[in-house]
């Protein structure tokens, strides 16, 4: 799991799945997680935010998923830091987060 505090910007449309995502993220690891449930807000909180990391979750069409992906990319956030989490309880939640950390950290598996 992530050793360091680094800022993760968790998108997504579903605002109970959101507010779990938030709490568990911040109880469980270092990151900081800000929230984000529309792709209006996305804009602002990238360019405010000097975020490592960014999940998207449920709730988004296709195309609105691209657009958080642009911009993410845009706001010089990896694409191997893009991580999609659509359900599957913390395990996987945790275990994406870990892929997402060792895709920067060029780690193999």
């Amino acid at each position: 799991m992530i050793s360091e505090r680094k800022e993760i910007l968790i998108c997504c449309a579903h605002e109970q799945i959101l507010q779990t995502l938030l709490r568990v993220i911040k109880e469980k690891t270092p990151l900081i997680p800000t929230g984000c449930s529309n792709i209006h807000q996305l804009g602002q909180l990238l360019s405010k935010g000097a975020f490592q990391y960014v999940l998207i979750g449920s709730g988004f069409s296709k195309s609105e998923e691209e657009v958080i992906k642009e911009q993410s990319i845009a706001h010089q956030i990896y694409p191997s830091s893009i991580i999609l989490h659509y359900g599957g309880g913390s395990g996987l939640l945790f275990a994406e987060i870990k892929q997402a950390e060792d895709a920067v950290n060029g780690v193999t598996v």
